[in-house]
């Protein structure tokens, strides 16, 4: 029988091994209790590298809108808009009102009586008063030719702007940003948020893009904003400076507002008078597209984050809020929403494998001018496209025939290309859209009556391929 292992150790040993153990739970228990970050899984990681962030109550949202369309238009901005982001939204038009229990201020009532009975570009404004009092339907004041009513509306939003400014600050005063937007604006608060955290408030920040070149003949001198929205930002130390430590600022530029042709270019001018700041441009974040008009592709919008959308219809807006929602859900989505969401969502389920007719795709758009491709003169040339102006099959061999061409559109009757292209009946475009039914109009060209029509085609399998090939990776805000 094995003898019992009672003192196979010597008590020097165990007196050497007790030592040991002592002083390797002293040393353990002077360790650090925090980590160095490289030593963690990414869930346990400090937040060191957070980037800045603006709180939601911080950003102050002025909608504008106009008495003949509050109750339609309205009412889509409060749903859209999170409960607890309702208490910095704020609606002025050009006549006190309310949907539900949102107030709608009239703007234009802050400006002095005589002044507005003066001015000759406000007599449609008091014969709006006229109409409310008397019970008579204001939708009797909206023009048949949609150009007059875009610029009775953008005559009337002049006198608008700089009254609600100071109505915005006083109502909702010391806040950090300041967007003013207009009705049918869909805005992604939460990319908005993150785009502004990278920016000082406490400087006089502006944002808003400048006006695009439209060319002699523009379709509308009214809308010089038009292919990069109307919405503008500011800080609120500009709010400040403007608002409370001028006191008149209001006042002062009521003499002027005439001479403006925009809301927008007035109040460029006011900030650049009186804060000595110009406009810093947030494009292609802040669009002057909706879904249906956003121009797609790699030398256009693709990876950069959705910020405001303009012109967006009420049904559109439904739609975008609940991709919206569904991305920010999604446990998988590493990234903000991006214009290669919209794509995903709106377009890519369109069936465009085909030519419609009666429809504009965009392509000759003055807004498509920085895509509209240039077509080769009587020298060949690689970088252009073959011109084709014989028939509409023509003008679909030419943009099959060239890499960068992604659709086409065929006008009956020669229309501009805001470009050196000039007017032809072919257009081509390195940027893919959707564009809007078109109805067939009778035209009177050098006195002769001709009749327009339009037809579209896009080259969809190739862009999508290249869509789903381009992966859009998250990166930092500047």
């Amino acid at each position: 029988m094995l003898a019992p292992c009672k003192n196979l150790l010597a008590r020097p040993l165990r007196l050497v091994l007790f030592a040991a153990f002592v002083y390797a739970f002293c040393w353990i228990k002077g360790w650090p209790r925090e980590y160095d970050d490289e030593e963690l899984p990414p869930s346990q990681r400090s937040r060191h590298d957070t980037p800045p962030t603006v709180a939601p109550d911080q950003l102050v949202v002025a909608v504008f809108t106009t008495a003949t369309d509050v109750y339609a238009k309205v009412a889509p901005t409060i749903v859209h808009v999170d409960a607890q982001d309702q208490g910095t939204l704020l609606h002025f038009g050009d006549l006190q009102m309310a949907v539900g229990r949102w107030p709608v201020f009239d703007a234009v009532a802050s400006l002095p009586w005589a002044f507005i009975q003066s001015t000759r570009e406000l007599a449609g404004y008091v014969r709006q008063l006229d109409y409310h009092q008397r019970g008579i339907p204001l939708g009797e004041l909206t023009e048949q030719d949609p150009r007059r009513e875009r610029e009775r509306l953008a005559t009337l939003a002049k006198y608008k702007v700089l009254p609600a400014m100071s109505d915005a600050w006083h109502f909702r005063p010391n806040r950090t940003w300041y967007a003013f937007v207009d009705d049918d604006t869909f805005i992604d608060r939460s990319n908005l948020l993150d785009w502004l955290a990278h920016h000082d408030a406490n400087t006089t920040a502006f944002f808003a893009n400048p006006p695009t070149y439209n060319g002699p003949g523009a379709p509308d001198a009214f809308a010089p904003f038009a292919a990069n929205g109307t919405s503008f930002i500011l800080s609120g130390r500009a709010m400040r400076e403007l608002l409370e430590v001028r006191t008149d600022v209001v006042k002062t530029w009521m003499p002027y507002i005439a001479g403006h042709s925009s809301a927008l270019e007035l109040v460029a001018d006011v900030v650049l008078r009186e804060l000595n700041t110009s406009p810093q441009p947030l494009s292609p974040g802040m669009s002057g597209f909706a879904p249906s008009s956003v121009p797609f592709g790699p030398y256009a919008s693709w990876c950069e984050p959705v910020t405001m959308l303009h012109h967006v219809p009420v049904n559109a807006a439904s739609d975008i809020w609940r991709l919206q929602k569904a991305h920010a859900e999604d446990k998988n989505a590493t990234g903000p929403l991006v214009f290669a969401h919209l794509w995903f969502s709106f377009l890519s389920t369109q069936t465009l494998d085909d030519p419609r007719d009666d429809w504009d795709n965009l392509s000759s758009d003055f807004t498509n001018a920085r895509w509209n491709m240039l077509f080769e003169g009587k020298q060949h040339d690689v970088h252009r496209a073959i011109k084709a102006e014989t028939s509409w099959e023509a003008c679909q061999a030419s943009c099959n025939k060239n890499e960068n061409c992604v659709q086409w559109s065929y006008s009956t009757v020669p229309s501009p290309n805001w470009n050196e292209n000039k007017e032809t009946r072919c257009h081509l475009s390195s940027s893919i859209r959707l564009g809007e039914h078109t109805k067939p109009q009778e035209l009177t060209v050098n006195g002769e009556k001709k009749k327009s029509t339009w037809k579209s085609g896009w080259k969809k399998s190739m862009f999508q391929a290249w869509a789903k090939a381009e992966q859009c990776k998250p990166k930092p805000q500047s």
